[in-house]
């Protein structure tokens, strides 16, 4: 029984790999926990990062997705200049 449900696993894996294989699309989730004193320098590292790491995956891969940055701060602190970062 555990045996048959692995291969099915198996089975839905690969096809999901062959999906995104045709497809070629892919969402790339950069994820960072900085301390409050490094949250700005954080946020700037991480546009900068994800604009290189987009331009790979166009190369590479040919993704047609970006590459999506995320900032979460270890002491739920949001920089009030967020969107202007």
């Amino acid at each position: 029984m555990i045996v048959l449900i692995v291969m099915v696993l198996i089975i839905i894996i690969i096809i999901i790999i062959i999906i995104i294989i045709i497809i070629k699309e892919a969402y790339v989730t950069d994820v960072a926990i900085p301390n409050s004193q490094n949250l700005h320098r954080t946020i700037t590292d991480k546009l900068q990062m994800s604009t290189g790491l987009k331009e790979e995956f166009k190369r590479i891969w040919k993704t047609k997705k970006p590459v999506i940055p995320v900032v979460l701060s270890a002491t739920v602190i949001i920089p009030t200049n967020y969107g202007n970062v």
